[in-house]
């Protein structure tokens, strides 16, 4: 597909080492990768976690230990 959009460089935002190499393969150069980042929160540790152990993706559970206050919580007194 970015062959066809005529891509032959790009810069890949992944999380997953895999992925650069099957750009490559498939014969786009990547020319620089860079890891992307989001907020832990309690609905999603458990999937992070999943793509961490099971598919080997570069993710770091330990970046933001602290959930987001949930803006739609009353406020404490």
């Amino acid at each position: 597909m970015l062959r066809q959009l005529g891509f032959a460089r790009i810069r890949l935002l992944t999380n997953n080492p895999e992925k650069a190499g099957a750009m490559r393969r498939a014969g786009i150069d990547v020319a620089d990768t860079q890891r992307v980042s989001g907020r832990r929160s309690p609905e999603n540790a458990s999937y992070l976690a999943a793509k961490r152990d099971r598919a080997g993706h570069l993710v770091d559970l330990d970046t933001h230990p602290e959930p987001l206050p949930n803006p739609l919580a009353p406020a404490a007194e």
